[in-house]
Parts: C-alpha cells; sequence; structure tokens
C-alpha cells in the first residue's frame, strides 16, 4: 500500500486505489478526509500559486477517487447516491480544475429522485429538498418539474408545520434540524412578508440544545450545521438568540470536539474533524 507523503506525523493514510470502492461510507469518510486536506495544504486557494508538492499530490489522489467513484456509479444503492455524487462532484473540480460531466450528475440525481418517490424510507424529505433547493433558488426555469413540485410542496408543508409548533414533531433530532437549517437558507418573504426575520428567529429559539452530548452524531453533525446559520442570521439582523450566549467559533469547536470523539463515526470522518480543529 502506498502512503502519500505530506506530513510523516499525520499520514499514512491509504492510497485511494486502495479504498473500498462499493463501501459508501468508508468511500465518502475518504473523501471528506481528503478534501479537508486540500482546505488545509490551499489546494482551494485559487491565486495563480504555484502548487506545492503536497498539493499535487492530494489532486492526484483526488482525481484517482473520482474516477473510480464515476465508474462504480451503477453499483451504489439508490440512498448513497446524494452523498456520493456530491463528493464526486468536489473532489473533480479540485482535482482536475474542471466541472464534470451536468448531465451524467443530473441523471444520478434523477434516480435518487426516483427512489425517492417510490417510497424509499432511507431517503429523507431533507434529503430531497436539500438536493434540489440550490438550483431551484438559482434557476427554476432549469429544474425537472416533478422534482420543483416537490421542492415547493415540502416548503410550504413545512412551513405550515412550524408555524404551528416551531419544530417538527415526530422525526428525528437529525431530520429536524437538517429541516430547519434548509429553511434557514430559504427565501420566505413570499410567505411571511416583513415578518420572515423574525419567523426564523422565533425556530431557531425553540430549536436550542444546551446539552450537546445528548444528541446522537447523526443529529450533532446536523446540528452544526443548524446552529452556524442560526449564529449568522442573528449577528446579521442584530438580534441575539437563545443560543447566542457564546461566539459561534466556540459552539463550532465543541460540536466538533464532540464529534472527534464518537465510535460510531468512520476513522476518516474523525480524522477529518481532527484536522478541522487545527485549522480553525
Amino acid at each position: 500500500m502506498r502512503a502519500l507523503k505530506i506530513k510523516p506525523s499525520e499520514w499514512p493514510i491509504p492510497d485511494a486505489r486502495d479504498i473500498d470502492i462499493a463501501d459508501a461510507r468508508e468511500t465518502v469518510a475518504f473523501s471528506r478526509l481528503l478534501l479537508m486536506y486540500a482546505r488545509r495544504e490551499g489546494c482551494m486557494n485559487l491565486d495563480g500559486h504555484r502548487p506545492t508538492a503536497a498539493e499535487t499530490e492530494i489532486r492526484m489522489s483526488m482525481r484517482v477517487l473520482a474516477d473510480r467513484i464515476r465508474n462504480h456509479m451503477p453499483g451504489y444503492r439508490d440512498e448513497d447516491l446524494y452523498d456520493i455524487v456530491s463528493n464526486h462532484e468536489l473532489l473533480h473540480r479540485i482535482g482536475y480544475h474542471e466541472i464534470p460531466d451536468q448531465k451524467r450528475k443530473e441523471d444520478w440525481f434523477g434516480r435518487y429522485f426516483g427512489s425517492w418517490l417510490d417510497g424509499n424510507p432511507a431517503i429523507s424529505e431533507a434529503d430531497i429538498y436539500g438536493m434540489i433547493a440550490p438550483k431551484a433558488r438559482l434557476n427554476p426555469a432549469k429544474v425537472n418539474s416533478r422534482q420543483l413540485s416537490a421542492y415547493c410542496s415540502l416548503r410550504d408543508e413545512w412551513c405550515k408545520v412550524l408555524e404551528a409548533d416551531s419544530r417538527f414533531i415526530g422525526i428525528s433530532e437529525a431530520e429536524n434540524c437538517h429541516r430547519l437549517s434548509l429553511l434557514l437558507d430559504e427565501p420566505l418573504r413570499y410567505r411571511y412578508r416583513d415578518r420572515e426575520t423574525a419567523m426564523k428567529l422565533a425556530w431557531i429559539d425553540a430549536n436550542q440544545v444546551g446539552d450537546l452530548s445528548r444528541l446522537s452524531t447523526d443529529a450533532l453533525m446536523h446540528y452544526r450545521v443548524f446552529d452556524a446559520k442560526a449564529h449568522h442570521l442573528a449577528m446579521r439582523t442584530g438580534h441575539l438568540t437563545k443560543g447566542a450566549t457564546s461566539p459561534s467559533a466556540t459552539r463550532d469547536r465543541e460540536i466538533i470536539t464532540l464529534l472527534t470523539t464518537r465510535p460510531d463515526l468512520h476513522p476518516y470522518d474523525r480524522q477529518a474533524f481532527g484536522l478541522m480543529m487545527e485549522i480553525l
């Protein structure tokens, strides 16, 4: 097995050719670890600098992994496609300095969406919304009509639920946090007019978690995103929320520290979060 030679104290890490590409969990975790090293080593700095040996090696590993993922794509379970495809896109963009085939990407996402429509319980509403929302907000005219309809329906259904309870009842904490973080990104002035910020702040207040250790690992991952967006909204609008008693960076460090201790995370993910602590 060849090891990347970035810093002896931090490697070896398996060669991308040795990753079990059929194992979606391992593949995604290793992708995230490579992306974290790419972030630290400057691979994402498009400032015209001459790449270091470390950057070049990371990009080569990304190319290998991206190619292996693309070739194995028909073999992944439907419910794994969103994470797999999203990570493939990043690996390809950074590794090759080019956008991957978008038609192929939409075909993969179409398969994912179709599986959800067919009732796949492993694909959540938030998963589907998160896939569609960015492109629907950017240019709804270019979104598949069935996907656009699902996006609009989910958005309105979620808002109705939150208008009654300020949180989602009867679903997992992870799904609750995931849906909330997605709606905090959503322009909702069409529905709430000048009450949009007040509504979002009320949702934030109703969903703050004091004892982070009680959250499952999946919930903690989604709560991290929700908490960061909550802090951003509070700062941008000049409002303090119940959860804004500590700086955002301090809270994020607390969450990441907890994640590095979770045994149900893949070792590559724990390593990635450990590396993130060095970057913060």
